[in-house]
């Protein structure tokens, strides 16, 4: 896990959390300041962390992917040229059909 948070005149203005799990980074959450809007101090952050996280994936054991996860936030646009599949798995209601084999309850 990494927290980088972005100062300016010295106040923290902007902050983002990423996880990280064997070669692949995620970005999971970030704020800003509203009084600092107009600067896109959020977005400011986000571009330094990719730029970051791409000169690490340089080396042989720094990060494969950089994952923006789900959601349709209109950024991810911006910064993405596609969407994996993400598949999700549901328990069945009770009464309903059994659990497939391997599954438990």
């Amino acid at each position: 896990m990494t927290i980088r948070i972005l100062h300016l005149h010295g106040t923290a203005v902007a902050a983002i959390l990423l996880l990280r799990h064997g070669r692949s980074v995620s970005f999971y959450q970030s704020g800003w300041d509203p009084s600092c809007s107009g600067l896109a101090v959020g977005r400011a952050l986000l571009a330094d962390t990719i730029r970051e996280e791409f000169v690490r994936s340089q080396r042989p054991d720094g990060p494969a992917t950089f994952e923006l996860l789900r959601g349709d936030e209109a950024y991810k646009s911006y910064w993405a040229d596609h969407d994996d599949v993400v598949v999700e798995l549901t328990r069945p209601a009770r009464g309903g059909r059994s659990w497939p084999d391997g599954f438990t309850a």
